[in-house]
């Protein structure tokens, strides 16, 4: 089995406005067009970095961008972590977490890289292949 994993950095998408509002319409846009780069983006699982990200994201805001999400399942394959710090507010990547899971999505929120990808990747799914000519 190949891991394939595709890592998006959420600074790439997440947009404030000049005024330091969160820009709703900028960042669903370009979370989009980061989660479906990829040509096989079906194919991958899907890790969202949120460390060194900074906003003040209200409920509504979360409940959105998982509906966003869910409009757009068949761009992902199946799993996608959130990778947030432990200073950071764990209670909307939760909260995130909380909207996809009930809209039939598979997403987790974890502050710890190891315990993300072990959640994308268990180890009872991962099997050991002989690499090319046998190694």
């Amino acid at each position: 089995m190949t891991l394939k994993l595709h890592v998006i950095h959420a600074k790439e998408f997440v947009k404030m406005t000049p005024n330091g509002e969160f820009d709703f319409d900028s960042t669903r846009d370009l979370m989009i067009k980061a989660i479906s780069v990829e040509t096989k983006a079906s194919e991958l699982e899907i890790l969202i970095d949120f460390r060194n990200v900074q906003t003040d994201l209200t409920m509504v805001d979360i409940y959105y961008l998982a509906a966003e999400l869910d409009k757009r399942r068949t761009i992902f394959r199946e799993k996608i972590a959130l990778l947030i710090t432990p200073e950071q507010k764990w209670d909307q990547a939760q909260f995130f977490e909380l909207c996809a899971v009930n809209r039939g999505l598979d997403v987790g929120a974890f502050n710890s890289y190891e315990e993300a990808i072990s959640w994308l990747f268990p180890a009872s799914e991962i099997s050991a292949e002989p690499g090319p000519a046998g190694e």
